[in-house]
């Protein structure tokens, strides 16, 4: 599996750069596990709300912004 970041940068001429990772098995492995675990907390509502410009399109916004 491949993986990379894409930024878009906010400047005056926006601009988007790629950069791709080199993962091995046991982080790939490693990513998943902690990915699914963080998944598991946001929906059972075990999370800090971290509200920002990616609210627009998170699927959890609803839980997060009815939190506290």
């Amino acid at each position: 599996m491949r993986l990379r970041f894409d930024v878009l940068t906010k400047t005056k001429q926006p601009e988007r750069h790629r950069y791709r990772t080199t993962r091995d098995r046991a982080a790939n492995v490693r990513l998943f596990r902690l990915a699914a675990e963080v998944l598991r907390a946001v929906e059972a509502s075990v999370f800090y709300p971290n509200p920002g410009w990616q609210c627009k399109e998170c699927p959890f916004r609803r839980k997060c912004w009815a939190w506290g």
